[in-house]
C-alpha cells in the first residue's frame, strides 16, 4: 500500500499546485479533485477513517491528503483496478488489457 499512499501526496501535491496556477490566472476550478485509487483499505486511510500502526513510516503522506480531503480540496474515490488507466505506465498487462488502457489515455 505504500505505493498508493505516495502517489497519492504526490498527486495531491501537483493537483494543489495546478489549483494555485489557476487561481493566479483567475480560471475557475472545478473541486473536489478526484484521487482514484485501486486499493479500498488505502482508500479509507485516506480519507482519514482508518489508521494502521504499519504504516507510521508514510504516516505524513496520509495526513497530508486527510487534511486536504477533510477541508474538501481533494476527494479520493475507489476505481476498480480494470478501469485505472495509470496501470499502462505501472503494471506489465496482457496485450488485450493493455489494447483497452492505451485507448483510454489516449496512447493509440
Amino acid at each position: 500500500m505504500e505505493a498508493e499512499y505516495t502517489a497519492a501526496s504526490v498527486i495531491g501535491q501537483e493537483l494543489l499546485g495546478i489549483r494555485e496556477l489557476l487561481g493566479e490566472l483567475e480560471v475557475a476550478c472545478v473541486q473536489p479533485f478526484e484521487l482514484r485509487v485501486d486499493n479500498q483499505a488505502a482508500l479509507k486511510q485516506l480519507e482519514g477513517e482508518k489508521a494502521s500502526p504499519k504504516a507510521k513510516h508514510i504516516d505524513v503522506r496520509i495526513k497530508f491528503v486527510v487534511h486536504y480531503t477533510k477541508k474538501g480540496v481533494l476527494k479520493p474515490q475507489y476505481w476498480e483496478s480494470e478501469r485505472m488507466p495509470a496501470d499502462v505506465f505501472t503494471k506489465v498487462l496482457a496485450v488485450p488489457r493493455l489494447d483497452k488502457l492505451r485507448t483510454l489515455v489516449g496512447l493509440h
